[in-house]
């Protein structure tokens, strides 16, 4: 299979995943097509709150990859400039048919809401397209020098999936309302939160040191660094991303989180080849 057929698979998988993953738990319920085109003519735009900008982020970053995919497809298929205004579209295409066929899954949500985070997701990865196409090349190349090229390269992809899945689902908080509700609830601490407190949340703290290791490998082979500075980049990692789960609606911010990344990033360090 050709480099251009594993991409075109690989969008056409990846719209079949979005489809998929839209319409479950797939019960359907038969409606009228008359009906079905009436309804959603006048589908709302919904007020949001804050218990739902989660789940409003995450249709958007489900369309993030599928620009991408699309984008890369267009290129593929030689279609020049217009590559970019044509994955749009296709995307935009995709994210109307899908909520259309939500209509007839009534568990499913249909709203303008939901349009508009699909339209930026999309348009996000068609803009991220030629980086994300880049990266993928360059490490491609380097799995052909050995270790020594690809394992670096490798940690760096790592790291960055570490920070971009941290955030997740970045549902920022918009209004000084909305920080202080989140500064009288149980989701921060200097040391620990609250709804950290006990068995599971010790476990998730070892999980949180297991996930950040690897940076401190990373710092070793790149920087040259000691143990010790590996720890003090934790540190710092770790106060950048709880000051940042602090200003997200579902994000728990504590001390010992802080704690637990830089000694990930020491573990990683002092274990580095």
């Amino acid at each position: 299979m050709s480099d251009r057929s594993r991409l075109f698979a690989a969008c056409a998988a990846y719209a079949f995943f979005v489809v998929y993953g839209s319409l479950v738990p797939l019960d359907f319920q038969p409606l009228p097509f008359g009906e079905a085109l009436t309804r959603f003519a006048h589908i709302p735009y919904l007020a949001l709150g804050v218990e739902s900008r989660a789940d409003w982020v995450a249709n958007g970053v489900l369309y993030l990859p599928l620009g991408v995919l699309a984008a890369r497809s267009a290129r593929a298929l030689g279609l020049g400039s217009a590559s970019p205004v044509l994955a749009f579209a296709a995307a935009v295409v995709l994210a109307v048919a899908v909520e259309f066929l939500q209509i007839f899954f009534p568990p499913r949500t249909v709203s303008l809401n939901d349009l508009l985070a699909e339209s930026i997701g999309s348009a996000l990865g068609v803009l991220a397209a030629p980086l994300a196409g880049r990266g993928v090349g360059r490490l491609l190349a380097a799995l052909h020098r050995g270790p020594a090229v690809w394992g670096p390269r490798l940690l760096a992809l790592y790291a960055v999936a570490w920070v971009l899945l941290s955030l997740f689902p970045y549902d920022l908080l918009l209004s000084a309302g909305e920080l202080a509700a989140k500064l009288r609830s149980d989701q921060w601490g200097w040391l620990l939160a609250p709804v950290d407190a006990g068995l599971l949340g010790l476990l998730s703290l070892a999980v949180e040191a297991l996930i950040a290791a690897p940076q401190g490998w990373l710092i070793v082979l790149q920087l040259r660094r000691s143990v010790g500075a590996a720890a003090l980049a934790g540190a710092a990692a770790g106060v950048a991303l709880e000051l940042a789960q602090l200003l997200l609606a579902s994000g728990v911010s504590q001390g010992a989180s802080v704690l637990a990344r830089a000694a990930g990033f020491a573990v990683g360090a002092a274990l580095a080849p």
